[in-house]
């Protein structure tokens, strides 16, 4: 880019990173590129993940110029930890030219298309999930890379195939040539599924919207808390609104993305884990049941109400538990309730900035708003 920008007689280069590995590179090494190349560089860095109780070191570059944090409470955090390095670090580890980057909150960056609506002629979510339609349900499972997910996803598809026959489960993923890949499309060839790989993380985000904005609309998501737990920002009427299965989180980073959702920064689209558990125990309970108690279903009338307020929910550890889980989900009419959500009419995005399912254009107007005064500093 910096070749490309001195062809065209440009003398200011913007580099935008989403991982913090070659942000970390490109910023220790930026004063050394400016004088060797003879332009002005702005790093920024957009956040991926969500950190409200515990900021995340990888995170954390001191020689970055904005940091776009997705949500407030992060962006508080990431502050104070970037104040703990600047006081700790020794002066000779920082270079003359370091500083605390500025740090700002814009909406999560999504591709564009998931914001528009669904387009009326195809069967939407609703459809699919209410039991009293027999519509088919699509289901997308993407994996990205290496996913110790992966048996227990195909366990689960195989055992809900059994449950619910009309599922019409679509997987993404990247091929590695291992064993361990070849035993997952054997299983979910067996469960009916459409099996895709891809090269690499850009096919397979263009796959997956591709998905999305095609006429077999997913209802589902079953997916690890990673990035596309943003996806609760948009609402099931929207092409991105497809309602979230999250499998067991792996690491703290997961872990915060899903307290996240469950915050009121995040708008409280998930029960909290204590509740979560209780949901599961509950449904497992009574899956097979045909009649209820009278507890039971004011319990069960319960849960429909409080399940207007969710776009996602995660699944039991074993596969044949979440299989079951998903399918008492659709059975007692609560996914066909999820599927109707909208967010409050009085939600103020300018106090909470983290749910706007206008991420991209607000991270351009918010990179407009505060290039000035970060081109000054670069220049400085």
């Amino acid at each position: 880019m910096i070749y490309a920008a001195k062809k065209q007689n440009q003398s200011e280069v913007i580099f935008i990173y989403t991982h913090p590995d070659p942000a970390y590179i490109a910023g220790f090494y930026k004063h050394q590129l400016e004088t060797k190349h003879g332009v002005k560089i702005t790093n920024v860095l957009v956040m991926t993940d969500h950190f409200p109780a515990n900021p995340q070191f990888i995170w954390n570059l001191i020689y970055i110029d904005l940091i776009v944090a997705p949500d407030e409470l992060t962006a508080k955090l990431t502050e104070k930890q970037l104040e703990y390095w600047a006081k700790i670090m020794k002066p000779r580890r920082l270079d003359r030219n370091a500083h605390l980057p500025k740090v700002v909150v814009s909406g999560f960056p999504q591709e564009p298309l998931y914001q528009q609506p669904i387009n009326p002629n195809i069967i939407n979510r609703q459809e699919q999930l209410d039991p009293k339609y027999e519509e088919p349900i699509n289901i997308a499972i993407p994996l990205g890379g290496a996913s110790p997910q992966m048996s227990f996803l195909a366990d689960t598809i195989l055992s809900l195939k059994k449950l619910i026959p009309q599922i019409k489960p679509w997987t993404l993923f990247k091929k590695h040539t291992k064993q361990s890949d070849e035993i997952f499309v054997e299983k979910m060839h067996q469960a009916g599924a459409t099996v895709e790989t891809v090269q690499d993380n850009f096919q397979l985000v263009t796959r997956l919207s591709d998905n999305f904005n095609s006429d077999t609309l997913p209802a589902l998501l079953i997916v690890k808390p990673g990035e596309l737990s943003n996806l609760a920002l948009f609402d099931p009427q929207q092409k991105g609104g497809v309602i979230l299965l999250f499998t067991q989180p792996v690491g703290d980073q997961e872990v915060q993305n899903i307290h996240f959702l469950q915050s009121e920064s995040g708008g409280c689209v998930m029960p909290n884990d204590r509740k979560n558990q209780q949901l599961i125990q509950f449904l497992l309970k009574i899956a097979d049941q045909s009649q209820l108690e009278i507890s039971e279903s004011e319990q069960l009338s319960f849960i429909r109400k409080s399940a207007n307020n969710w776009r996602g929910l995660s699944l039991p550890k074993k596969p044949n538990d979440a299989a079951k889980f998903i399918f008492a989900l659709r059975k007692f009419g609560i996914l066909a309730v999820m599927s109707k959500y909208q967010k409050p009419e009085n939600l103020d995005i300018q106090m909470h900035p983290g749910m706007s399912d206008h991420g991209s254009s607000d991270f351009f107007y918010k990179l407009n708003a505060v290039y000035e005064e970060l081109k000054a500093r670069v220049m400085n």
